[in-house]
């Protein structure tokens, strides 16, 4: 007997079939389609190696190609991941406090040349 994840009713009948020649069902209750022995789940296994493929920040496209889901499923996935990461990206700024000044100037020296590379790229002749 088919229940339904969202409302757990049991109160299906039958709607059609898909695309794809299987059968459909609807919940009488909440009006939401399912079909039966559904293959499309994503297991906790992939959804750990989706997250580790984000962390190293692989595009997007690459991730729903070497994974073999789907780029709808990954878009959510990945706003949902998005949203639960902190605003600071887990920085401590502690460090900060401890240089010196002539530390601090090159660190901006470096971010200047990164940014002048950056800028320099988009204004291709």
């Amino acid at each position: 007997m088919l229940i339904c994840p969202s409302c757990t009713s049991g109160k299906i009948i039958k709607n059609g079939k898909t695309y794809y020649g299987k059968q459909n069902h609807r919940r009488k209750d909440c009006n939401r389609e399912l079909v039966a022995n559904n293959q499309h789940t994503i297991t906790d296994k992939r959804q750990q190696d989706v997250s580790a493929l984000l962390l190293e920040r692989i595009s997007l496209r690459g991730i729903s190609r070497s994974m073999g889901v789907s780029m709808t499923w990954l878009m959510a996935y990945a706003s949902i991941a998005w949203d639960e990461t902190s605003q600071d990206l887990g920085a401590n700024f502690e460090w900060l406090d401890k240089l010196t000044d002539k530390q601090l100037q090159s660190i901006e020296l470096q971010i200047d040349e990164m940014w002048l590379f950056v800028d320099f790229k988009k204004n291709k002749k």
